[in-house]
């Protein structure tokens, strides 16, 4: 039987659970490539370490802001009969593991690639720092945004005296939570694309750079639209005598936004990642592909607009 204790402690596990094992592959993952990089190159000792280091610490981010949520909701004890509290409390700890889970994963990719592009300029590897360290950062986002709506329905928690009410924040937490995915892959792809071409060549450092940036605000776009969804869901009001099955559909705006997510962000970052090499290696025509990658993206981009509306329509017939 579900009861506000569980539902509460649920919650807070979830949190902790996924979100350790995230960043356990993320940093598996950044391991396994440093080895094989000090196998193929002894001299990339120093470099290689020193990606791997700073990398790993980015990597735990997602179970830093986890362990921060879990401390303090295990100060927010819900009432026995307040079955809607216990649902928001384990819709954020829900969405915060699982966002922490597609961000770990993501920045061990991106350690991974630099540790292999090290390997390749044992010596030189202070622009591949650079670049890993500004690109895992931002893989690192998803937690961020996903943090302030979790300490946003905490705040709302007092508030929270029905099942319909406790619905309502357990959607807009999952709406944030399963946002997260479809960016984190992309996110993954793109950087660990970027990285590894400029492993190919230093030179183009200044090329790979700007698209890679460009890219990214793409490749993020539907994680801003799942914010928008879940600060929407979370400050809509319900109705008192609206039907349980009514605010049982909001649930479906979380995984309306996810799929849209995931097909808009990876098949974007998938774009980019075939530019890369163009760019490289075709430097003349530089700008008509940076034009035709970036046009494809937008393009791509509108299936998480779509999904955005339809999540928007679904709200504003509940609300």
């Amino acid at each position: 039987m579900l009861t506000p204790s569980l539902l509460h402690m649920g919650g807070i596990a979830c949190a902790m659970v996924l979100s350790a094992f995230g960043a356990g592959i993320g940093q598996a993952f950044a391991i396994g490539e440093s080895l094989r990089s000090l196998e193929r190159q002894d001299s990339a000792n120093q470099a290689v370490k020193q990606l791997l280091f700073l990398g790993a610490m980015i990597i735990d981010t997602g179970a830093c802001f986890a362990m921060v949520f879990a401390i303090i909701m295990l100060f927010v004890i819900p009432r026995a009969d307040n079955l809607g509290a216990g649902l928001a409390i384990f819709g954020s700890g829900l969405s915060l593991g699982i966002a922490s889970l597609s961000t770990g994963i993501a920045s061990g990719f991106v350690v991974k690639w630099a540790c292999a592009s090290a390997s390749r300029h044992p010596f030189t590897f202070q622009k591949i720092r650079t670049f890993m360290l500004i690109f895992q950062t931002l893989c690192e986002t998803p937690i961020i945004f996903a943090f302030i709506i979790n300490m946003l329905i905490k705040n709302s928690l007092p508030t929270i005296t029905t099942q319909p009410e406790g619905i309502k924040f357990l959607a807009g937490a999952l709406s944030i939570g399963c946002g997260t995915i479809g960016p984190s892959i992309g996110q993954a792809i793109l950087a660990s694309s970027g990285i590894r071409t400029l492993g190919l060549n230093l030179h183009a450092y200044t090329r790979i750079f700007t698209f890679t940036i460009l890219s990214e605000a793409l490749v993020s776009t539907p994680l801003i639209f799942s914010m928008l969804i879940a600060l929407q869901i979370i400050n809509m009001p319900i109705p008192l005598n609206i039907p349980f099955l009514h605010i049982i559909v909001l649930l479906t705006a979380p995984f309306i936004m996810m799929l849209g997510g995931i097909g808009a962000a990876t098949g974007a970052a998938h774009v980019a990642s075939e530019t890369f090499e163009g760019i490289v290696f075709k430097s003349e025509h530089y700008k008509t592909f940076i034009r035709t990658s970036l046009m494809g993206q937008a393009l791509i981009g509108s299936c998480g607009i779509f999904s955005f509306i339809i999540a928007l329509l679904i709200i504003s017939k509940i609300g």
